[in-house]
């Protein structure tokens, strides 16, 4: 194949492909989501709950960017998306709160709630599982996987965003 074939055919895949926002820019996003909520895993401590709201708030903004980028794939406006994201979220931290009780219970090993939040495995592929869940919940396409895909590279533990797992759930 010539060099002009084959920049022909790249071509040709460019203009084929969806645009999607980068792997980085969405394991940052989510990454720091879940720094904020359990801050056992982060240095930052905020020093109020309107810095925290405002935060949030960025966070919502942030989101419906990436959202953006693959308007035409989604059924639903980014901003709708993404409010209905972050609206999860108290439920998502209700269940990871769970989810910290039953390790546990579970795991004579576990001596603390710092301890599992800031070193179980378990807990850093639950809680990324979750929150892509919520968006398969949501048909976000991609952006579910891609979650999935940066806990299990992280935890060895892969757990497809379709799966619907209930409260208090532990693994080790």
């Amino acid at each position: 194949m010539s060099n002009t074939t084959f920049a022909q055919t790249l071509f040709e895949r460019h203009q084929k492909t969806d645009l999607a926002p980068s792997t980085s820019s969405v394991c940052k996003l989510f990454t720091r989501i879940l720094l904020m909520l359990f801050p056992e895993q982060s240095p930052k401590k905020y020093r109020s709950a309107i810095i925290i709201k405002d935060r949030l708030d960025i966070y919502n903004s942030e989101f419906k960017e990436l959202l953006n980028v693959m308007q035409k794939q989604l059924d639903k406006d980014p901003g709708v998306i993404s409010a209905a994201f972050m609206a999860q979220l108290p439920t998502i931290y209700e269940l990871l709160c769970d989810d910290i009780n039953a390790t546990l219970a579970g795991d004579p090993a576990a001596r603390s709630e710092y301890e599992v939040i800031r070193t179980y495995p378990g807990f850093y592929a639950i809680a990324f599982h979750r929150m892509a869940h919520a968006l398969y919940e949501l048909n976000v396409p991609l952006l579910p996987r891609i979650l999935s895909e940066y806990a299990h590279s992280k935890t060895g533990i892969d757990i497809h965003p379709g799966a619907q797992i209930g409260s208090s759930f532990f693994i080790d």
